[in-house]
């Protein structure tokens, strides 16, 4: 057996004994039931004189050999079978007798015929002998055989998750099973009580006289008790009131999730409905949209002049103690908070069964019950265990998908009571409709598609309309400001302190910030003849032909270093205005390159650390640089095949991040070297010619088909080969950054800096090195220009604002430096006479 595949049934085995150990103490706790005996000495043909513990265990031993059926003999781990029988009662067994013990059962198995062979455990089939429960356990045993089928199929990992799943749904469902029927038993025990109460006090009729009058219903006692109310109104807000009020928010696109929502809330029982999906898509405004239902008569009969209070965990257990001086235990914080929960939803739950105006409790804060800090992590625990005992309860669940998923995983007992309804992304239209329905009306609606389409590109928060929804009240707050209404130029303020996007972008169409970068692009990455092929690119990613599912455009970029590979990334993102993102791949070499890249899996280490791309959540639209993606893990490549492909990717805390308006440019220095050798090689025979560009481009493409599997080229839109610099390129890069540090310079110090034609050549030629391109001119400016610089200003010192023009006429050697023009204060710096 292979580890992967031992290590798969060694984590099934353990969720299987662990539910195991909890089908004992659940049968323990059954089997002192006097109801739950007499039961079991009626059946007697399956019952055996067995006590509901040893029958929990014949099952598990049952579950045990069907698992074990198929796995070879040397791989059955026997320690769990041992463990069994002695649970059972049975003399201890050593190893051989367990193993033949164990092989003669498996092969009494293999024998008998399928009739022959139970669908579950009798212990399960005794506790199903209820009619009333025959849909639980048809459930039971489709998550047994799923159970039992997963096992066999452990070699994939889907299949032992999906057995997992399995053995937690059946121990889920099993205990719901056990403890209805003793709700069940004790109801109609105090039903029984009540009608031989009322009996005995129904007067008789007299003889020969007139029937006596029928007896009234016994009184169902007071409507809520004093304390529950008190906890409601504290902790709950009141949704039907508010939706009386037209204090809600309207639920555009929504009615068939309202549909939905309704019908669960009036089934005949598991009254849970659970509303998943993005923060701000519509989850709290399908829950007040049931409210406008209920208050308007539009809702079934079940639900008349019902109240929907949502219960605000956080302040409960934040204000744990606050309410009462001591709880009835004598407990204070985290206990009380507990007490208090528990107090609401059983008292919440007898009122319902009482037939009065049903109370439904809405808990939008149902994700933050996986929080393993003290309180919520035990909140969820008095929630599934009222679900499952209290059956006057109904519910409406919130929480996000992020949440949702990590409650799949850690809390599945819980999700597996909801009725599960994931809400769906609405239309650009709907969304403008929800906008204008929501306080936005007097917002012309081309401006509300428009602040759609800036928060769907700017923003990854949340879903719409709750993310465009937000960026208008903020808009519509500065508006007040100046006693106006709200217009574009407050749309643009928002997002533009929101994402350092310059204002003056956000008013130009695509087409006038592609011919921005078409037309200064080439100025500043100089003498590389791709520069235009990668506009065009980007171009293209971002017209109506291009799938809205991939980024905007995805370029690898090869050629030797300090070309103007990088630079050509950062001069994108400065042009269209656009947040640049690099990632170094050369830090993501080892195999743990996904873990750094997605985060760490739940309950790893460096779990609560951002991981390397969820730089690209928090600026959606922008210019990601995957500097030297040549040096990465090939694991790391495996994670960008779905970038490239599908334009997402999700992290392992659950969140999806996309990259649908991501330009991706990935450099790289594939066959530089071998490149350079080819291009200047001399072909052999009379009037032989260097290779050129070409052996060069063959070169790269042999190399990056040595490094990148084909179905990764495959996703790149272009491969972009840059040519090494020569001198008259050198030349514009030495001009483009002096021209930074004479404005730099300007700014700080009020001096212009100029170069001669001379100095710029001497410069250049300094900082030129064949192996590492333009990479040593920085340094050599600083070496040859700014440091002489600095002295010399030490040496000439000068009045405050004064202005002073420097022309420098050589750098090597001497720094020759004269000053062109006189000091000259400026105009508007001359004081005014008195």
């Amino acid at each position: 057996m292979s580890s992967d595949k031992a290590q798969l049934r060694s984590t099934i085995i353990t969720a299987l004994m662990k539910n195991i150990d909890l089908y004992r103490r659940s049968a323990d706790n059954i089997g002192r039931d006097p109801q739950m005996r007499m039961l079991m000495q009626e059946k007697n043909d399956l019952v055996r004189e067995r006590t509901y513990t040893q029958m929990a265990l014949d099952g598990a031993i049952d579950a045990f050999e069907q698992v074990m059926i198929n796995v070879e003999p040397r791989d059955i781990p026997l320690d769990p079978y041992r463990l069994l029988q002695s649970l059972r009662g049975d003399k201890p067994l050593s190893t051989k007798e367990a193993s033949d013990k164990l092989n003669a059962a498996l092969e009494s198995r293999r024998q008998a015929t399928e009739s022959k062979l139970r669908d579950i455990p009798e212990f399960i089939e005794l506790a199903m002998a209820d009619p009333q429960e025959r849909g639980l356990s048809s459930a039971m045993t489709q998550n047994w055989a799923t159970l039992i089928n997963g096992f066999h199929m452990a070699t994939q990992t889907e299949s032992a998750l999906h057995a997992q799943e399995a053995a937690e749904g059946l121990s889920s469902r099993f205990n719901r099973a056990m403890t209805l029927h003793n709700l069940r038993t004790a109801h109609a025990r105090e039903i029984e009580q009540k009608l031989t109460a009322a009996a005995e006090q129904q007067p008789r009729r007299p003889a020969g006289g007139a029937p006596a009058a029928p007896a009234r219903p016994a009184a169902t006692g007071p409507a809520l008790d004093e304390r529950t109310a008190e906890l409601l109104k504290t902790f709950g807000d009141d949704v039907t009131a508010r939706a009386k009020a037209g204090k809600v928010t309207a639920a555009v696109g929504r009615e068939a999730d309202v549909n939905r929502t309704i019908a669960t809330l009036v089934r005949s029982a598991d009254r849970f409905a659970l509303n998943t999906g993005p923060d701000g898509i519509g989850k709290s405004a399908v829950t007040e949209a049931v409210a406008q239902a209920i208050t308007s008569g539009n809702a079934p009969a079940e639900l008349k002049d019902a109240r929907i209070i949502r219960l605000q965990l956080r302040e409960m257990k934040a204000k744990s103690g606050s309410i009462h001086a001591q709880s009835p235990q004598g407990a204070r914080g985290y206990d009380e908070f507990i007490d208090n929960l528990h107090t609401i939803l059983k008292n919440v739950s007898d009122y319902n069964l009482k037939n009065g105006p049903q109370i439904v409790l809405n808990i939008d804060e149902l994700g933050e019950m996986n929080d393993r800090a003290p309180g919520m992590f035990l909140a969820k625990d008095v929630v599934v265990s009222a679900m499952a005992e209290h059956k006057g309860l109904r519910i409406i669940g919130e929480t996000s998908d992020v949440q949702f998923k990590a409650l799949e995983s850690g809390s599945p007992s819980l999700i597996g009571a909801f009725s599960v309804n994931k809400l769906k992304v609405l239309s650009r239209d709907a969304n403008v409709e929800a906008l204008q329905k929501n306080g936005f009306a007097s917002v012309p609606a081309d401006l509300l598609a428009k602040t759609i389409e800036w928060s769907n590109q700017f923003i990854s928060d949340g879903e719409q309309p709750g993310r465009a929804l937000d960026v208008l009240i903020s808009a519509q707050a500065h508006a007040k400001l100046s006693n106006v209404s709200v217009d574009e130029s407050h749309i643009v303020q928002i997002l533009s302190d929101r994402t350092g996007r310059p204002k003056h972008m956000f008013g130009k169409s695509t087409s006038e910030q592609m011919k921005i970068l078409e037309t200064e692009l080439p100025n500043r990455v100089v003498g590389q003849k791709e520069i235009p092929n990668i506009v065009r690119m980007i171009k293209a990613g971002n017209s109506a032909m291009q799938d809205p599912n991939k980024p905007i455009a995805s370029i690898l970029s090869v050629g030797p270093t300090g070309n103007g590979k990088t630079e050509t990334a950062k001069a994108i993102a400065d042009l269209l205005g656009i947040p640049l993102i690099t990632i170094d791949m050369s830090n993501f070499q080892d195999q743990h390159a996904k873990a750094k890249l997605l985060g760490a899996p739940p309950g790893y280490v460096g779990f609560d650390k951002k991981a390397a791309l969820e730089d690209v959540a928090d600026s959606p639209y922008c210019v990601l640089l995957l500097d030297e993606i040549d040096k990465a893990h090939p694991e790391a490549h495996n994670i960008f095949l779905s970038v490239l492909d599908e334009g997402r990717q999700q992290l392992m805390n659950g969140k999806t991040v996309r990259f649908n308006n991501c330009i991706i440019i990935m450099t790289s220095n594939f066959g530089a070297r071998a490149a350079a050798e080819a291009k200047d090689k001399v072909s052999i025979g009379f009037g032989g010619e260097k290779g050129g560009q070409n052996a060069a481009i063959k070169e790269y493409k042999e190399a990056i088909n040595s490094k990148m599997p084909p179905e990764y080229q495959n996703r790149i839109d272009y491969i972009a080969f840059y040519d090494p610099l020569v001198a008259e390129v050198m030349e514009k890069i030495t001009v483009q950054k002096i021209a930074k540090v004479s404005k730099s310079l300007r700014e700080a110090e009020n001096i212009d800096l100029q170069l001669s034609p001379q100095a710029v050549k001497e410069l250049a030629e300094l900082g030129y090195d064949p192996a590492n391109g333009a990479r040593p001119l920085d340094r050599k400016i600083k070496e040859v220009v700014k440091v002489p610089l600095i002295e010399w200003m030490d040496n000439n010192p000068r009045k405050p604002g004064e202005l002073l023009t420097l022309f420098v006429k050589s750098v090597k050697g001497v720094f020759d430096v004269e000053v062109r023009k006189p000091a000259v204060a400026p105009a508007a710096a001359t004081p005014k006479p008195a």
